[in-house]
């Protein structure tokens, strides 16, 4: 059953090229392959090391905290999902900090995100570092991390969402491989 879920998710990136967007809960599926937790560690860590090699936007607190982040991760093998805990727990702190600002909406308090990418690493530690994960948690990091916002199509996956995925399978074809 697990085994197919790339093939699916390849499936959601093809409908992106043809029909211009998907929904981002049709990535759900990928709730299956997160059923063995290191494999969700490791995506963790992936997305978390691929948000912090990005090109650097935002303040000097915010380019100092992805050049913690950077040094944090670092360059870490297909499927190394250990970083040391007091730096990645001090971080985490720090990015929360950073983003601490809520509003108050018709629908109540919200979080008021400055920047996406460090919310996407501040997330990555947080599965990282819980004790108890759940394959809904990988879900959650995976579609913020597809997910693109367009004007013409609103906010979901569509253009730059395909490469994430392809991305995504990519990986997890290569940890599929690691596994035998």
């Amino acid at each position: 059953m697990q085994s197919d879920v790339p093939e699916r998710l390849l499936r959601i990136a093809d409908e992106i090229r043809e029909l211009g967007s998907a929904r981002t809960t049709r990535l759900t599926i990928i709730k299956r392959w997160f059923q063995d937790k290191r494999r969700l560690r490791a995506i963790a860590i992936l997305i978390a090391s691929r948000v912090a090699n990005r090109k650097i936007k935002g303040t000097r607190e915010a380019t100092d905290l992805y050049l913690r982040a950077r040094a944090l991760l670092g360059i870490r093998p297909p499927l190394c999902s250990v970083v040391p805990r007091r730096v990645a727990q001090q971080l985490r702190e720090d990015l929360r900090t950073f983003q601490n600002e809520h509003k108050k909406t018709a629908w109540g308090m919200v979080r008021v995100l400055k920047n996406h990418d460090l919310f996407l690493i501040e997330e990555a530690l947080g599965i990282l570092l819980r004790r108890t994960v759940s394959p809904a948690d990988g879900y959650r990091l995976v579609a913020a991390f597809c997910q693109h916002y367009d004007s013409r199509c609103s906010e979901g996956l569509n253009g730059p969402s395909r490469a994430r995925i392809q991305e995504i399978v990519q990986f997890m074809r290569s940890v599929k491989e690691r596994e035998r």
